[in-house]
């Protein structure tokens, strides 16, 4: 089956402690409270127009392989994944409210999100990038079972400030 159409059949996936659903728009303003959050690094909307435009824009103007990360359903994140079906690869990318960290989400949803890359969508590659200073995003990618492939230095620059970016993948 054809990746594309197989990740289409899987746009709620369940985990142990997790569902990952398709985004709403009452989701906007969990989504700014992330954004607001001084550690986080992938989120920069500052106000609610932006969370707005940010959900359709992208979370639901593309939404294939975007997922709302709901615990008891309540959002407390979200992930995704970038499907280079030509190449049998894909990049996921992840973000949890604060509130939630220390409780193994993000790794069980990014897990979620391997699993289906690997079993479902029958990929070759599942790789994740990350800012060098952010240690929490490493350890989610190294409890994937991920391994650090190389570092692209000054890859961008934010705030004033240049980024190196870390590449790491998993590979069957």
């Amino acid at each position: 089956m054809n990746p594309k159409i197989a990740l289409l059949k899987n746009q709620i996936l369940n985990t142990e402690r997790l569902v990952l659903r398709p985004f709403t728009v009452a989701d906007a303003s969990a989504l700014l409270k992330i954004a607001q959050e001084p550690e986080n690094t992938a989120l920069k909307y500052k106000s609610l127009d932006d969370a707005l435009l940010g959900l359709a824009d992208y979370w639901m103007g593309q939404p294939l392989g975007k997922y709302a990360v709901t615990l008891a359903g309540q959002f407390i994140g979200a992930v995704e994944l970038h499907l280079d079906a030509a190449n049998l690869k894909a990049e996921i990318g992840y973000v949890i409210n604060q509130d939630y960290w220390h409780h193994g989400y993000a790794t069980e949803a990014a897990q979620a999100l391997c699993d289906l890359c690997f079993n479902q969508l029958l990929l070759r590659r599942v790789e994740g990038m990350f800012d060098a200073r952010n240690q929490r995003s490493q350890h989610v990618l190294q409890r994937l079972g991920m391994v650090e492939e190389g570092r692209i230095v000054n890859d961008f620059i934010e705030d004033g400030v240049f980024v190196t970016t870390v590449v790491m993948a998993k590979t069957r």
